[in-house]
């Protein structure tokens, strides 16, 4: 659910607000860690060169902040080729006498292989490490404002992984949204424009737009008014 705990901030600055927002705390570190190993990234050599080549680009001019917090989850190129699902557990990791890498990630049960399951990314280019969010930034969406009502607005994904700077590490909310329109029952006001976020990544927080249904009309409510 998303909840509106500072109505007035939305009227004004429309700051977002909610009350749970996804955390995640690793019972421990991986001790070691494989690369996301560019020799076998791509059956093509062309395309290998590529990856090669931006991983290079961006380590001679690395951007600042990571685009994705610790606990966000992610899909990693692994070795074959193959696209593998994880979660991020370190920011600027460094092997034993290796360089620092922005990433490590863990990487899920289901592509480990009874192999060593934590890799390192290179570099933080799509090309090595995406976001494993079911939506992307521009897409229209519902969030859901009511679930005792069965309440949703319509908006569009604004950021992913977004956090406020007051939020303690491994605290983010998946998507930011700048909602259609909301109306605010203790004001009787109809807010436009407001920032929210969702605290889950779950249809029943946020879903593809077009999926709601009208709300039911009361049933206790005379005919013609």
């Amino acid at each position: 659910m998303l909840r509106f705990a500072q109505r007035r901030a939305l009227i004004g600055r429309a700051t977002p607000s909610c009350g749970r927002v996804a955390r995640f705390a690793p019972a421990g570190m991986p001790a070691g860690s494989t690369m996301l190993s560019l020799r076998a990234q791509s059956t093509s050599v062309g395309e290998k060169g590529e990856i090669t080549a931006a991983v290079a680009a961006w380590r001679k001019a690395p951007t600042a902040p990571l685009r994705f917090p610790v606990g966000a989850p992610v899909m990693c190129l692994v070795a074959g080729g193959v696209w593998a699902t994880g979660r991020v557990v370190k920011h600027d990791h460094r092997e034993a006498g290796g360089a620092i890498q922005p990433y490590q990630i863990m990487i899920d049960a289901e592509h480990t292989r009874g192999e060593q399951n934590a890799v390192w990314a290179p570099a933080d280019i799509d090309e090595c490490i995406r976001a494993a969010l079911r939506f992307g930034v521009g897409d229209t969406v519902e969030c859901c404002v009511n679930p005792d009502l069965g309440l949703w607005v319509g908006g569009k994904v604004v950021a992913q992984f977004f956090r406020e700077s007051k939020w303690p590490a491994g605290k983010y909310a998946p998507y930011q949204v700048l909602i259609d329109e909301f109306f605010d029952e203790t004001t009787g006001r109809t807010l436009t424009g407001a920032l929210i976020w969702a605290p889950e990544d779950t249809d029943a927080c946020i879903r593809q737009q077009g999926k709601a249904t009208p709300l039911p009309l009361p049933t206790d409510v005379p005919a013609g008014g």
